[in-house]
């Protein structure tokens, strides 16, 4: 059967039960995401960017440094120090 739930209220009761909103989760993921293969490849953080989902690099670093403090390029400069 279908549950006839808004979108609101779904938003809502996620972020009741689990704390973090769809969006903030969806954007964790993909930070999250970043840094694995900013660690793990030689990728371009520009085809990292898109390989997480982001269609603007500016964007992407934006989102990064809002939640590492740090931009991808910085982060991943002081890994290979």
């Amino acid at each position: 059967g279908e549950l006839f739930l808004s979108r609101s209220y779904l938003q809502k009761l996620y972020k009741d039960c689990f704390g973090k909103g769809i969006i903030e989760e969806l954007i964790d993921f993909r930070i999250e995401k970043s840094v694995n293969l900013l660690k793990n490849t030689d990728k371009s953080i520009n085809d990292i960017a898109t390989e997480c989902g982001y269609t603007s690099y500016s964007y992407f670093s934006k989102q990064f440094k809002s939640i590492k403090s740090i931009s991808p390029a910085e982060y991943r400069k002081k890994l290979i120090m």
